[in-house]
């Protein structure tokens, strides 16, 4: 029965390093788009275009992670 704990553990960390996987394309995109256009901007704007941009790749099925 030990021998299952460290499988079910590595099957876990597999899932979760897969679904931070999956989530990089659009984390890159966002975040590049944070950095690039947003640098000058008040923080509450930033964080309604990041809202913008988040369900933006929601709609075009580009997954993130933020």
């Amino acid at each position: 029965m030990t021998e299952l704990i460290p499988i079910f553990r590595w099957s876990k960390a597999a899932d979760n390093l897969q679904n931070t996987y999956d989530n990089l394309t659009g984390d890159v995109l966002i975040s590049a788009g944070v950095i690039a256009y947003l640098g000058a901007f008040t923080a509450g704007f930033r964080q309604d275009c990041t809202k913008s941009w988040t369900k933006l790749c929601q709609v075009t099925a580009l997954w993130f992670f933020l």
